[in-house]
């Protein structure tokens, strides 16, 4: 009669021991999680760095992730000393080089992201530079990311957060670290590193890209190996064996994985492969880059927590970074961000370059950078890498009976591919056929082809005009002025044709295209003065052999 109560009794006292047994277990599992953010906290190393006078960081906000486009600035240093070498200011990196820089811009959307390589030896001006690193003495912060202590910095924002506006300075500078350089001398670009460390850099960059740098992170010698080892190893493939004698590096043809050491001498070698230039040892790091992006991606990774915590111990005690990515919840957060960004919408460029005339050993950036820096700071897309195409509008019909005298006709012409002097150069071909023809510059993201807008009761007006650009599409727009037509100029707008009837059948030369990536006298496809660029995803030596 007895058995059931016992029986529940017992279950009861099984119950009790279990959640126990759990709880128990849960508590040890946090106390090691704890032990580890904090253990990971204390690797990374926080630097102040006074900027200066900055570029404008007014990039809009994606609606959807609420997020502006970030620019973070990579530094490897080949000092073959610890990181203490960087983290303790000025005075630790004189003397350090820049061996890579690489500037990763992720977009607002946060689906898309540029890794550019700048090559050391190229010759760019350089800024007034003031010792302008400094280590932040007290870096503890809690694993939610408070900062127990510090100061002010101009890059103290949080990850994925503008910091403040054009003109801001942080509150750092030590005059007895100085130095001047020449603002109309050009200087080799690792230079800044070594004698202003990372600050200097950033204002190189600043300078001559107009592009604002968020964040940064220096990662030394051995933090890059040791970053390799908790992967487990990096591979790569070759189309053909690789020795070089200086730097140690010495692999078949194939498939190779490579330790950290075996890593570090393949990203470094500039005898074993290609030219020995300094650009050939930059497709080697993009390269082995975009394998270690495929390899720290792969879910493998998060299913080994012996590798994934070796790798997270490399990855955070090889960092000097700014405040404001110096903490756990920082680097989480963005993180987060890019979770679902896949290798093939991660896209490696070089800065296009151009030979140096004073010295054949350097090289100076070519004038295709300037487009390069434009897609950055507008968020576009590298050249075939966005999104598809919209169709250009369906042509609309231009029966010659419904054509006006061209000089009874004002007509505004807008740009809206961005392409400096496009505009001006169709609305010359109109004025010379007898149009009144203005040229301003406007937006229509995705606008392909020509577009004719026009008001109420200026329809002639509008298909003469569209005689003038063979294929437009026409319609009627009551928002615009009454008396104005509308032509937008889109990517892939056709030149200027002759209308029938006009004044003048003669018109000027129109050498400015409508693709966003031509540019009036660059003939290049290939090569170091394009924005030729390889995604993540296939970026293999061969696979492109």
């Amino acid at each position: 009669m007895h058995s059931a109560p016992r029986h529940r009794a017992h279950r009861r006292h099984w119950v009790q021991r279990a959640l126990m047994g759990m709880a128990a277990a849960l508590t040890v599992l946090l106390v090691v999680v704890i032990g580890l953010l904090w253990r990971f906290q204390g690797n990374i190393a926080a630097l102040e760095v006074d900027l200066g006078i900055r570029p404008d960081n007014s990039a809009s906000t994606d609606p959807a992730t609420n997020l502006a486009p970030m620019n973070i600035l990579l530094l490897g240093s080949d000092t073959r000393e610890g990181l203490s070498e960087v983290s303790g200011g000025d005075e630790a990196v004189l003397g350090a080089r820049s061996d890579t820089a690489l500037l990763v811009h992720l977009s607002a959307a946060r689906d898309y992201a540029v890794v550019v390589s700048i090559p050391r030896d190229s010759m760019v001006e350089f800024p007034d530079c003031p010792g302008v690193t400094k280590s932040v003495e007290d870096n503890s912060r809690t694993p939610s990311g408070q900062a127990s202590s510090g100061g002010s910095s101009q890059n103290s924002q949080p990850a994925g957060q503008r910091s403040a506006g054009p003109g801001s300075s942080s509150s750092y500078a030590d005059p007895s670290n100085s130095y001047t350089g020449s603002r109309a001398a050009l200087r080799q670009f690792n230079m800044a590193y070594e004698e202003g460390g990372p600050g200097c850099t950033i204002r190189v960059v600043e300078k001559n890209t107009d592009i604002f740098i968020d964040h940064f992170a220096v990662v030394n010698f051995d933090g890059f190996k040791s970053m390799v080892e908790g992967l487990g190893g990096v591979e790569v493939c070759v189309p053909k064996a690789v020795k070089d004698t200086d730097s140690g590096l010495d692999i078949p043809a194939g498939i190779s994985r490579l330790d950290g050491d075996q890593a570090l001498a393949f990203v470094r070698t500039r005898h074993g492969y290609g030219n020995g230039s300094d650009l050939a040892r930059i497709q080697l790091q993009q390269v082995f880059l975009s394998a270690m992006i495929r390899q720290a991606t792969d879910s493998k990774l998060l299913l080994r927590p012996d590798r994934l915590v070796r790798f997270l111990d490399a990855a955070t005690k090889s960092l000097a970074t700014d405040p404001g990515m110096a903490s756990i919840s920082d680097l989480s957060g963005l993180a987060r961000q890019v979770q679902n960004l896949p290798p093939d919408r991660i896209h490696f460029v070089t800065v296009p370059v151009a030979p140096y005339k004073p010295d054949p050993n350097r090289v100076v950036w070519a004038p295709q950078a300037e487009d390069l820096w434009e897609i950055i700071r507008t968020d576009g897309h590298l050249p075939g890498t966005g999104p598809p195409p919209e169709p250009a509008p369906k042509p609309t019909p231009v029966p010659a009976d419904e054509l006006i005298d061209p000089a009874l006709v004002s007509v505004e012409v807008v740009n809206t591919t961005g392409i400096d002097g496009l505009g001006q150069q169709s609305a010359d071909a109109l004025a010379e056929q007898g149009f009144t023809a203005t040229a301003v510059s406007g937006m229509n993201p995705g606008l392909r082809g020509s577009l004719v807008r026009y008001p109420v009761g200026r329809r002639p007006e509008a298909m003469t005009v569209a005689a003038a650009f063979p294929g437009a599409h026409v319609e009627l727009d009551e928002k615009i002025d009454d008396g104005i037509v509308r032509v937008e100029l889109g990517a892939g707008a056709p030149a200027v044709a002759a209308v029938p009837g006009a004044r003048s059948t003669h018109l000027p030369k129109q050498p400015i295209g409508a693709d966003p990536h031509d540019r009036q006298g660059s003939t290049q496809t290939s090569g170091p003065g394009t924005l030729d660029s390889e995604a993540a995803d296939e970026n293999d030596l061969c696979r492109n052999s």
